[in-house]
């Protein structure tokens, strides 16, 4: 995954939740676009239920395999959609 299809899933308008779908089966969920951190290679995921910190994922933006959104609707693809420049 390139940072920048992250970084379009972040600045959509409106934001939807998603779910980073990772290579080892594993799920990331982002509730909200300030809960992750993009940098160039990684991602910082914060979890933060009820105005407290629940927990934080570090992740490589290699091991992601796909965006999709959170609700389960296959509307958006990372892998085919492009970035608005």
């Amino acid at each position: 995954m390139h940072v920048r299809d992250l970084e379009h899933w972040l600045k959509a308008k409106p934001f939807e939740p998603f779910v980073m779908r990772l290579s080892n089966g594993e799920t990331v969920r982002v509730n909200h676009p300030d809960a992750a951190v993009p940098g160039t290679n990684a991602v910082l995921v914060i979890d933060k239920r009820d105005g407290r910190l629940r927990g934080f994922s570090h992740v490589s933006l290699f091991h992601v395999v796909r965006i999709e959104p959170a609700n389960g609707s296959a509307r958006r693809s990372s892998r085919t959609r492009k970035p608005n420049s």
